[in-house]
């Protein structure tokens, strides 16, 4: 085997490894995001105001609500912590080992 053969089969190795390990992270991290996204904000109804029927209500309409609702600071505490726990998720600053004789 020559060496440009070799090296060329060590870098398609290399790639099918770098591919795995994005995969795992990427569920990781979104399995993540699932988690924290999972809450409810209370959004009360002003009479008067417009009203829009559930089936045509858009994704931007309510999360524009809910960013009012909860206010600019909290939006970003909010998105502050799933940046750090995402960064968590790919470099962990501690780990949680088994005792050796587990």
């Amino acid at each position: 085997m020559s060496l440009l053969v070799s090296i060329e089969h060590s870098f398609e190795e290399l790639g099918v490894i770098l591919t795995a390990l994005a995969e795992r992270l990427f569920k990781e991290v979104a399995g993540l995001i699932a988690k924290i996204h999972m809450s409810a904000q209370a959004l009360a109804y002003v009479a008067g105001s417009p009203f829009t029927p559930y089936a045509q209500l858009t994704e931007s309409q309510v999360q524009g609500w809910v960013v009012d609702a909860m206010g600019p600071t909290q939006i970003a505490a909010l998105e502050a912590n799933i940046d750090a726990q995402i960064l968590q998720k790919i470099a962990p600053t501690s780990v949680n080992l088994p005792p050796p004789w587990a």
